[in-house]
């Protein structure tokens, strides 16, 4: 297995076709980032990736991470740091979190995500 990186691509249509306007991965992480989603915040206005670090894969945590992304969408905002907003570190979860998706309804903020694995 060579390393997973979490990518953009863009298009003038959703058929397609699309381009990578990064020449490169817009996330990477020795334990691997996968899972990507995305999120406009409606009062705000500013956009968000989501990514999973699959530590699971690596046997360490798996964590849920969230950075502001610019007005473009394609690359991060200046000054803008990752945050890690959860981490596989409830016995229910089984080591692992994933697939994270935010969503704002009113004035509260909602992560859905995946735990457990398929495997084993």
């Amino acid at each position: 297995h060579g390393a997973l990186h979490v990518g953009v691509a863009v298009a003038d249509s959703p058929l397609g076709p699309y381009h990578d306007p990064l020449s490169g991965p817009l996330v990477s992480d020795p334990h691997w980032a996968i899972d990507a989603s995305y999120f406009l915040d409606g009062e705000t206005r500013k956009q968000y990736v989501l990514w999973k670090i699959d530590g699971n894969a690596h046997r360490v945590p798996s964590v849920l991470k969230i950075r502001e992304l610019d007005s473009s969408g394609t690359h991060f905002a200046e000054g803008s740091v990752e945050h890690q907003i959860l981490s596989s570190d409830k016995p229910w979860e089984h080591g692992v979190v994933e697939g994270p998706w935010l969503l704002k309804r009113g004035s509260y903020y909602y992560l859905f995500y995946s735990v457990g694995c398929f495997a084993g």
